[in-house]
């Protein structure tokens, strides 16, 4: 009786399992019947949720299934034309696409609940513009997921067959499968929506299927950037924007640092921004993820390596990729001023460029204070020259900026704003944040300092044409056959040793004919030379004649007037 209730008890557990897995022994069948399959009713073109599928093609790593009601409205040839094309598909699923990507990121979980180690693969068609999708439930029991379909396994759209771009929306979706055992099954963390497509987006490009760059995946995703180029990285709503500034950023990413970036984070026990700083700390570089973020944004304006080689892709492909940002015209005369409360998200880009104008430009930034803004700039000069710079912002979010010269030295302005505030949690929308701006110009300001420049050249050559003048004086002095000695005794109308009068002419005819016009060297202090030292020292008031109270020159060869002259001839020499 024991032995009885044990086997009934055996017959009734092998009976239900039995239940649970009729597609796996029809599958197996060398003619297998039409396998019944749960899909996402919000992805299925009709909506369904359940369909009927047929073993197209058996390859060594995949069962290839089509959806039965989907094949059976098509023509024979076009039928025919599928099964070439998926028995050509799961060859290369075979040699390529299944050892490239499990090279790289590791392998799915073998043999899985079913027990087998194919996947399999199966395509109805979706909603427009999907290309596929995997469903983590798949890798669940029916007793916690009922709709779950036992297996490891995904779903590609029907209506793409029998293009070529089928091949990258599989390497897509099987590397969301892959992800899914490395992540969750084996790191027990679930990795944020946003980087585990972005690791997806980047196979094709891994297995060469972007080389052809026409029709190419890549060609795709980048007229999506370029079409809606302020798309947050972070903010993953399954929208076609979502997968155009993602998979660029990808490109550049691993460009610039390796795919062990991408690898090494998948592998980490850290998610999104923290486990991509943990890779990039791993394989020695010393840029984070705002670093990378950042230099991207610059890279995507300019795309030039001769500038930087930080900012351009390494792509030919991309290497025409520029982002035209929103641009604004100053008035090309007089004061003007532009002003505007914009808004962005986290880790999104956002271009503003300034043309025009005259004068000097004034830039006025106010971030929201409880955000972190990054605030590059990039200044096209008139020469060509491309300067990037940044911003300084304060602790209240806010910067100013002045650029002389603007709209005749400098060309244009490009500001680069982005948040960069939150590093976690990427689970829905994210909140949109207000910044401010402000450019005025300022054509009064260049004639203001044109005329300070003017005043500072002019007082340049003054010391300049003094400089000349002491150097003539010494000529001059040395010339008579005096040797000039600092004067040290006061001079005046009718008195004074003869040698020293005579030097002090010399010099007086060296300032000039303003000061000294006569230029007569006699020895004799009289009236002439009398004017000429009152005119001296009215040239240096400041220095000879302020001091002292005075605002006309006295004539008198006195202290002032003598520590002037000799300063003035302190270059003189013996030699001279």
């Amino acid at each position: 009786m024991k032995h009885f209730r044990k086997n009934i008890f055996l017959f009734l557990i092998l009976g239900i399992w039995g239940l649970w897995l009729p597609s796996f022994a029809a599958l197996a069948a060398e003619k297998p019947e039409a396998v019944s399959f749960f899909v996402d009713s919000s992805m299925d073109k009709r909506g369904r949720e359940e369909i009927l599928g047929e073993l197209s093609y058996r390859s060594q790593h995949a069962y290839f299934i089509v959806d039965q009601e989907w094949k059976n409205e098509l023509s024979p040839e076009e039928q025919e034309k599928n099964e070439t094309f998926l028995q050509s598909l799961g060859a290369e699923f075979d040699e390529k696409i299944y050892p490239g990507l499990t090279s790289v990121y590791g392998s799915e979980w073998k043999p899985g609940l079913d027990n087998d180690l194919r996947l399999t693969i199966l395509f109805h068609p979706l909603q427009e513009e999907s290309g596929g999708y995997f469903r983590p439930l798949d890798e669940h029991e029916k007793l916690q997921s009922p709709s779950s379909n036992e297996r490891e396994m995904i779903y590609l759209n029907a209506d793409y067959l029998p293009s070529n771009y089928v091949r990258s929306l599989l390497a897509h979706e099987l590397t969301h499968l892959l992800t899914y055992n490395q992540k969750n099954r084996k790191m027990r963390v679930v990795e944020e929506v946003w980087l585990n497509e972005a690791r997806a987006e980047y196979t094709p490009t891994l297995l060469g299927y972007d080389q052809i760059y026409e029709g190419s995946n890549l060609q795709r995703r980048a007229k999506l950037f370029l079409s809606y180029p302020n798309d947050s990285l972070v903010e993953w709503q399954e929208e076609q924007a979502d997968y155009g500034a993602l998979n660029i950023f990808t490109q550049y990413l691993v460009e610039h640092y390796g795919i062990e970036i991408l690898v090494d984070s998948l592998h980490s026990s850290q998610t999104g921004i923290a486990a991509l700083d943990e890779a990039l700390e791993k394989n020695n570089w010393a840029a984070n993820f705002s670093d990378v973020f950042t230099d991207w944004t610059i890279a995507s304006y300019l795309n030039d390596c001769q500038i930087d080689a930080r900012y351009c892709y390494l792509d030919s492909a991309l290497q025409n990729l520029r982002v035209t940002p929103k641009t604004y015209f100053l008035p090309l005369t007089g004061k003007s001023s532009l002003s505007s409360t914009d808004q962005t998200k986290h880790w999104a880009g956002k271009w503003i460029r300034f043309i025009g104008g005259e004068g000097d430009l004034t830039l006025r930034f106010i971030g929201s204070s409880e955000n972190l803004f990054q605030l590059p700039y990039v200044l096209e000069m008139k020469n060509g020259e491309i300067n990037t710079v940044f911003l300084e912002l304060d602790t209240s979010q806010q910067g100013r900026l002045e650029i002389p010269n603007f709209g005749s030295e400098v060309n244009s302005l490009t500001i680069i704003p982005s948040v960069q505030s939150k590093v976690s949690g990427f689970n829905g929308r994210e909140t949109p944040y207000a910044f401010f701006w402000e450019v005025t110009t300022n054509p009064t300001a260049v004639e203001e300092r044109k005329k300070e420049e003017l005043q500072q050249t002019i007082s340049q050559l003054k010391v300049q044409i003094e400089d000349l003048r002491a150097q003539l004086a010494c000529l001059l002095i040395a010339r008579e056959g005096m040797i000039w000695q600092p004067w040290e005794n006061n001079l005046s109308f009718g008195r004074g040793e003869e040698e020293e009068v005579r030097a002090l002419q010399v010099f007086l005819r060296a300032q000039g004919e303003e000061i000294y016009s006569a230029g007569l060297v006699t020895g004799n202090f009289l009236a002439l030379t009398q004017e000429a030292v009152k005119r001296f020292q009215e040239k240096y008031s400041g220095e000879i004649l302020q001091p002292l109270g005075l605002t006309q020159g006295t004539g008198i060869f006195g202290p002032r007037t003598r520590e002037k002259a000799n300063t003035l001839l302190s270059s003189c020499s013996q030699d001279d």
